[in-house]
Formats: C-alpha cells, structure tokens, sequence
C-alpha cells in the first residue's frame, strides 16, 4: 500500500518578510542634478500606433501525467501573461475546444504546425509538459514526521518539470521559437517511496513548475517582440530609473531589463546603420499598468539618463544580476 507523501518547505519565512523593508521606495527618493540630465536621440522615428496580433494556445501533456489538471495550470498562466502584453490578443478557448476534440494536437509532436489550422489566429504558441524528473534531496531523511504515525525514515524529493515550447508564424509558416525550460518547483515532497506522476503531492508540485515556465517563455517573447520603452525619470544618483512599460507586456517585481541608446556607425562602417548600444542593467522593483520602476545595477559605474531606451533582457535566470555585477567588477 503506498503511503501518503507531504510537502517539506525550506526556507526561512521572517528572512523573506523582513528583507528590504529598509529600502526606500523609488518615488520617495531624491531627484539629484545628475537625475535631470536627458539622452537625447536626435535620429528617433515618430511613435507609430500598436497592432494587436492574435495568437492561439495550445498545451499538452505526457501521457505519464494522468488527466490534464498540469497542462490546464500550463495553460491558464500562458493565457494570463501573453494576455499582460499589449502586443497579443488570445484567441477565445471556445474557438479551440473543436480543435481539442479532433485531436489535432498530435501536430504538438511533429515540427509541422501548419496542420493546426486556427483561421482567427495570426500566431500559435505550443506546449507539451515532458515526464517529470523526480529526485531524491541527497542527505535530507526525516523521521517522526507525525505523532503515532510510525514512520520512520522518509525521504525528501525534488520536482522537475520540463516543457517545450514553440512560436509559430502562420503568415511565413515558420516556427520563430523553439525553447525547453525547465523549473524545480519550490520546497519539497517527503514519502517514503518514490514520489511518481501520480502521486498527488508531486502534481501539486508539478503545476507550479510549468507555471513558472510559462512566466521564462513569455519573458522571451517579451524580449523580442515588446517595443523598447524610454526612461522618463532617474532618481537617487541614478540608481533608480521610472520607464514607460509596465504590467501592458508582462512587467513585474524581479524581471530583468537592459538600458541602451542607439549610435549611428555609418561613418565608420560603410553601409552602417543605427543599432543598439547598451547603457546598462536593471530589476524591475514595482510596476503599474503603463509604466515600472527598476534598480539600475552598478549605477556608480553606469550612467542611466532620462530618454534612454528600455527593452526586456532574453536572460531571465535568477543569476543574471550576480553575472552583470560579477562582470562590473573585473573591468
């Protein structure tokens, strides 16, 4: 008879709760003379009005996961952050429950998305959840886990949850996206056995490992396809910048942005045009509906302006900022 598994959570509670409290927020922190110098992009073209692309969503699962309970987690966060983007609208699921009942899924498979034929959508986005990885936490044995429960020696695992996603353009019939990601859902399962796909507790763990895929991949997308923003304000030396994108693509607490200004090397290069340089990094702190406040990193040795240019970084892993900081240093 199996036994029941539980979830162990690590970490430290206060330590989250207690960290930053001291930090000022961005708007209450001084503007300097430094604050008020402006970029100026003397070659900035007029603002044209934004399309909304339609784009239909379609996930799957590995038949090891029974049912659909971890691609309809999947599948609800893609459709609330591709939703965050003012550049996408997702077409209505009762367009698609046809589709779902042909079993045209099986397209998922196969590198020949055209076979989905969706007539409302201009772009599709696909995503199979692979069998899980399920691990045991190396020297993490509990004992007594509940009183007269007679347990002895549970053992503590780790879930891994990996999906493929792709992007595809319906008007060139290319696939633009191909990206697996993989996340290790947060804290743990304690069983004595092995937890499997099955087991309840592992599901749990499951949906909120894709979910969190799903947040990396529309962080991609955002990178590509969200238009750059502009600072409108610095403050505290330039250590914090206010730009003009916020929750409309996707912005929240903790993504990563990058700072550039445009430079025309046409007089150099022959056949040059303007291209991107970077100013700098930074972390979103908060966000709004059409604008974001970010720490600017290493703002000692940066020097981020109001006009500069904002887009959102492909490199969305928790350790870019020590990366950014780490390379800061060596120069």
């Amino acid at each position: 008879m199996k036994q029941p598994c539980r979830v162990l959570f690590t970490g430290s509670m206060c330590a989250l709760m207690l960290s930053g409290c001291s930090t000022p927020r961005p708007a209450q922190m001084a503007i300097t003379p430094r604050d008020k110098e402006t970029y100026a992009d003397k070659g900035a073209a007029t603002v044209q009005k934004e399309t909304k692309h339609r784009v239909a969503i379609l996930t799957k699962q590995d038949n090891i996961i029974k049912g659909r309970e971890v691609a309809d987690a999947l599948d609800a966060q893609l459709t609330s952050v591709i939703s965050d983007f003012a550049f996408f609208s997702i077409v209505e699921r009762s367009n698609l429950d046809a589709l779902l009942k042909e079993k045209q899924l099986e397209a998922l498979n196969s590198d020949q998305l055209e076979k989905i034929d969706i007539p409302e959508a201009e772009y599709l986005i696909t995503a199979k959840v692979n069998a899980p990885r399920i691990e045991k936490n190396t020297g993490l044995n509990l004992t007594a886990v509940t009183a007269n429960s007679g347990r002895q020696n549970v053992a503590s695992f780790k879930v891994t949850a990996s999906v493929d996603f792709r992007f595809y353009e319906k008007a060139t019939g290319r696939t633009i996206l191909v990206k697996n990601i993989e996340r290790v859902a947060p804290g743990s399962v304690d069983c004595e056995q092995t937890p499997t796909a099955e087991t309840p507790d592992a599901v749990g763990k499951l949906k909120v490992a894709v979910q969190e895929c799903a947040k990396v991949f529309a962080m991609e997308l955002g990178s590509r396809y969200a238009p750059p923003a502009r600072v409108v304000e610095t403050r505290g030396e330039g250590k914090v910048a206010k730009f003009t994108m916020g929750t409309n693509y996707g912005l929240v607490k903790g993504v990563k942005v990058e700072f550039f200004e445009y430079v025309d090397n046409s007089d150099v290069v022959a056949g040059a045009v303007r291209e991107p340089s970077p100013v700098g990094y930074g972390v979103v702190l908060e966000s709004e509906q059409n604008s974001s406040w970010a720490e600017v990193l290493e703002s000692d040795k940066v020097f981020v302006k109001r006009g500069h240019y904002v887009r959102i970084t492909s490199d969305q892993s928790k350790a870019l900022k020590t990366q950014i900081i780490d390379a800061a240093r060596l120069q």
